[in-house]
């Protein structure tokens, strides 16, 4: 799969952890910090909280979600899981846990760990989110679309539910239902970054190349993605207007550069250029992190430059 929208529910104990007066006071401003999205500060002032208080759970649960915030999934899992050990029924070290598992990209992880916590926790619609998050990741679409919809069901405003909803119906070339999901969602909220992405993803789908750009700038403008750029650069690609495309390719690289569609794309490039590296960038493609997901015999431009190169 090609895009992930979510959006985390992280969260945090926000109440005082001991008796002494002095480490209230630590904690609760370490809490204010991670609010404010001070994550650093945050970070070295629940580490500190440890050195008294080495079993207290909620520091871990609390630095395991300023990590998560500031986009370092490993460490969140590390102190998650901490928390977890000390409270195996810890539902919310659990819930940040896989949502730092979804973000690091261990789909399988998420799915696993989701469904055991389902059991628990069977009408959870964040549960039902996420793990319809990592299913579409793995490709298994019936399950997803389970998900969403049973999470629309009960919250049909829900924007994550649609976001992803409609790239599972884009995927399956169901443009109209992936169209009027996106458009709801624009009409909710005129900010979603991932709305107007997905909608030029549409666009591009129906080869309205120029629309479909519009589309990926506004996105742009409100959310700077590789993902933005790199589906620009293939509106490009399609239009033949390669030094364009070039421009939005190396912009995609230098934010992510573990991405299946970026090189697919940069092969398409080198293509259009008469250019002898086509197969040097078709097996970047192939060797990315994540692309042991992907269904790359289904890619059919991926297919077709495999198959001239």
């Amino acid at each position: 799969m090609k895009n992930l929208h979510i959006l985390l529910f992280i969260l945090i104990f926000i109440f005082s952890c001991g008796n002494d007066d002095d480490h209230t006071a630590k904690f609760k401003e370490a809490n204010t910090l991670l609010n404010k999205g001070e994550y650093e500060s945050s970070i070295k002032l629940y580490k500190s909280l440890l050195a008294d208080s080495i079993t207290d759970k909620r520091i871990y649960n609390n630095l395991g979600a300023a990590f998560l915030r500031s986009e370092q999934p490993d460490s969140a899992i590390l102190y998650l899981g901490t928390a977890i050990q000390l409270d195996e029924n810890y539902y919310d070290a659990k819930l940040n846990k896989v949502q730092a598992l979804l973000a690091k990209g261990d789909f399988k992880k998420v799915v696993n760990e989701t469904a055991q916590m389902e059991i628990n926790y069977p009408d959870s619609t964040i549960l039902k989110l996420i793990t319809g998050m990592g299913s579409m990741q793995i490709g298994d679409f019936n399950i997803a679309e389970e998900k969403f919809l049973y999470v629309l069901e009960r919250q049909p405003d829900n924007i994550d539910a649609k976001i992803n909803l409609g790239t599972i119906y884009l995927f399956r070339d169901e443009s109209d239902k992936a169209r009027d999901l996106t458009l709801s969602v624009i009409s909710q909220d005129a900010e979603r970054h991932e709305a107007f992405n997905l909608f030029g993803m549409i666009l591009l789908a129906n080869e309205d190349y120029k629309a479909s750009i519009d589309a990926f700038d506004r996105a742009i403008k409100l959310g700077k993605s590789a993902n933005y750029y790199n589906n620009k650069a293939q509106a490009y690609l399609a239009m033949g207007k390669v030094k364009q495309a070039k421009k939005m390719l190396d912009k995609s690289e230098n934010i992510n550069s573990d991405n299946f569609y970026l090189w697919r794309n940069f092969a398409w490039y080198h293509s259009l250029n008469k250019s002898d590296s086509v197969n040097y960038f078709l097996d970047k493609a192939r060797n990315v992190k994540n692309s042991k997901y992907l269904r790359i015999e289904q890619d059919s431009i991926f297919e077709r430059l495999s198959s001239t190169y």
